[in-house]
């Protein structure tokens, strides 16, 4: 009896997780990254003196990105040795929240990028 009562524990247990894990991923919406601008970098020293290295192996992007009707206009940086300029055109799983967007990529990572502007597509 006892055995029984743990094996119908372990099946609601496998149940609930492979229903949030799908709730978790039913958020995210397919969207389709509609251009790609490199934003110029302002590479001069900061105030105030510092040993730091200037980030010039830091290439920042604009990503626009239609949702549904709306276009996203986000911030992405990335090593120089990347250039995003190929993903126009692709399309990718994400999600807003607030002034976030959240881009699942094909491996499952999740990559957050802040929202700039919102328009309407």
């Amino acid at each position: 009896m006892r055995l029984r009562w743990l094996l119908l524990l372990l099946l609601a247990v496998t149940v609930c997780m492979l229903a949030s894990s799908r709730a978790q991923s039913s958020d995210y919406a397919t969207g389709t990254i509609v251009a790609v601008e490199t934003v110029a970098s302002t590479s001069a020293p900061a105030s105030g003196g510092t040993d730091a290295p200037l980030a010039s192996d830091v290439t920042r992007y604009d990503l626009s990105i239609q949702l549904g009707d709306s276009i996203y206009v986000c911030r992405s940086k990335t090593s120089s040795a990347y250039d995003l300029t190929w993903a126009k055109g692709k399309e990718v799983q994400a999600k807003t929240k607030g002034n976030v967007m959240y881009i699942k990529r094909t491996n499952g990572k999740i990559i957050k990028l802040s929202i700039l502007k919102t328009t309407k597509a």
